[in-house]
């Protein structure tokens, strides 16, 4: 069987998209995710917010383009509410007038808060210029009720229905309410000395509805306007914003082709449906790179800042492809890393129970390591310890990205790994460059290392033996640490002199793409 082959390290560098959510989750997060209506009262940190949106992702399916998901009217709603306005002021009988205007007034509720949402989005979303006369969507402002009504029943006839009365106080302020519908004859003085009798409740409906509909439809028409001011005249992207319209397209169009992946893993048999996942990226990369978009994307992203003069290309370049060649650059990139990440071990990420077959990891071939084991088998235990244990890739200080496999593979290869206190440092630093999780038990480790083939597995007696060995050593050093503040490496604070010098030879194999 053919066994896992990772991608080269400019590759994984290129196709990390786990690096890119991890560094720009937070301005993404700020701008958009009011917008998603995830239902959560509490307040709740950016790594939560995080989580819930990837798992929405993952099982919430959508047709639309990554720039419609977000932006909330679309000109059949605006069409529909003129074809309600021209119905409702078609109205010449008061029976039934409250509940029609009740229709009215909720779908210009529901609307006004959609054009606010698109107004607050359009700046950061930048989308492609729509072409749609929004002018014409806007409410008459001129028409009064009260000018053609006859004979229409009083505000009195009409609260005595408990259904209008209910109505008119949802679309009314309490002040409003109780003021137009107070029933209480009281004496009202003119200027010229008489006075006369007044109950606001003989007065005609009309006089409440109008009320209602000079309250609502300049303050539609007003947001209407605001949304119009700020849709964008051509497909032109504002200096400054490249970056961050980039990156909204990038962080919508995430998860998309997982339907895709779960279907390739249903339909072959494992560990055919693996052999067939690693061909299907490495296609999926070879014509990736065939296209303009993503051409550019593979020159740049080897770089520092790549992704900021790969989002000022995209963004000022939207006239010379296709609305489906952008969703085919992001769809196709998208499905490259999701693969690469299921094929690493990284199933849980995605939600998925996925038995690995036996011996996948067992070989791993890198640019210039490879690393064997003659294990006839790897307990699943194991190969779930390396999903539990390890990140997919980590960051030096000098912002190179390295992937954590690879690097604790290399790392271990100068060590000797009978010795229970070189394991007990290549996991220490492993924890201190942060390519394992913080927190990682000794015996998860010492699995996970047998599960990418560093390790022979004999039994589980031998693996607890080797645990309790490394806590002691580990335990020594938490007692003997100086605690002192330090941009160092935690091996330099290391007092026995043999120690630090291993732990030197372990953190520059850990730390640098050659050994």
């Amino acid at each position: 069987m053919n066994n896992f082959k990772p991608l080269s390290q400019p590759l994984l560098k290129i196709f990390s998209i786990a690096e890119l959510h991890h560094a720009y989750w937070k301005e993404f997060c700020d701008a958009c995710y009011a917008h998603f209506g995830f239902e959560t009262n509490e307040i709740r940190t950016y790594e939560q917010k995080y989580e819930t949106f990837c798992h929405c992702k993952c099982f919430v399916t959508e047709e639309d383009g990554y720039e419609e998901k977000l932006l909330a009217v679309a000109e059949e709603d605006l069409r529909q509410l003129k074809t309600l306005e021209a119905w409702f002021y078609s109205q010449n009988e008061s029976i039934d007038i409250i509940p029609s205007l009740y229709i009215f007034i909720r779908k210009i509720w529901t609307l006004k808060v959609k054009v606010r949402n698109d107004r607050q989005l359009i700046s950061y979303i930048c989308p492609r210029c729509m072409n749609i006369d929004y002018f014409q969507y806007l409410l008459n402002e001129n028409i009064r009720f009260t000018q053609k009504a006859i004979n229409w029943q009083s505000i009195r006839e009409v609260l005595e229905n408990s259904t209008d009365y209910a109505l008119l106080k949802e679309m009314m302020t309490e002040e409003e309410f109780n003021h137009y519908t107070e029933d209480f004859e009281h004496l009202e003085e003119l200027e010229d000395g008489l006075s006369f009798k007044y109950n606001q409740a003989d007065e005609s409906i009309s006089t409440i509805i109008d009320i209602i509909l000079g309250n609502q439809i300049p303050d539609f028409n007003r947001e209407l306007h605001e949304l119009i001011a700020v849709l964008p005249k051509s497909n032109d992207c504002p200096n400054g914003s490249e970056l961050k319209a980039f990156l909204f397209r990038l962080f919508m169009s995430y998860e998309e082709s997982l339907p895709e992946i779960k279907l390739m893993l249903e339909e072959y048999p494992s560990p055919l449906n693996f052999v067939e996942m690693q061909k299907e990226r490495n296609n999926l990369i070879q014509k990736f790179s065939e296209t303009n978009l993503g051409k550019h994307w593979i020159q740049w992203m080897e770089y520092k800042d790549g992704i900021k003069h790969v989002a000022h290309y995209f963004m000022r370049h939207r006239n010379d492809f296709t609305e489906k060649e952008e969703r085919d650059f992001f769809f196709t990139l998208d499905k490259i890393a999701i693969i690469n990440d299921i094929l690493m071990g990284e199933c849980k990420k995605y939600w998925l129970e996925i038995n690995y077959p036996d011996e996948w990891f067992t070989m791993e071939t890198t640019d210039n390591i490879e690393v064997t084991s003659d294990n006839a088998v790897i307990p699943q235990n194991c190969t779930e310890a390396i999903v539990k244990v390890m990140e997919p890739t980590f960051t030096l200080t000098n912002k190179a990205v390295m992937n954590s496999r690879k690097q604790i593979v290399k790392a271990a290869s100068v060590i000797n790994l009978t010795a229970n206190v070189q394991v007990a440092m290549l996991m220490a630093i492993s924890i201190d460059v942060e390519a394992i999780r913080s927190g990682t038990k000794c015996i998860d480790f010492i699995r996970a290392l047998i599960g990418i083939g560093v390790l022979k597995y004999s039994d589980d007696k031998a693996i607890e033996n080797m645990s309790d060995g490394m806590n002691k050593k580990l335990r020594t050093w938490e007692r003997n640490k100086e605690h002192v503040s330090s941009n160092l490496p935690d091996y330099l604070l290391w007092k026995n002199k043999k120690d630090k010098k291993i732990g030197e030879k372990i953190y520059k194999a850990m730390t640098t793409e050659e050994l």
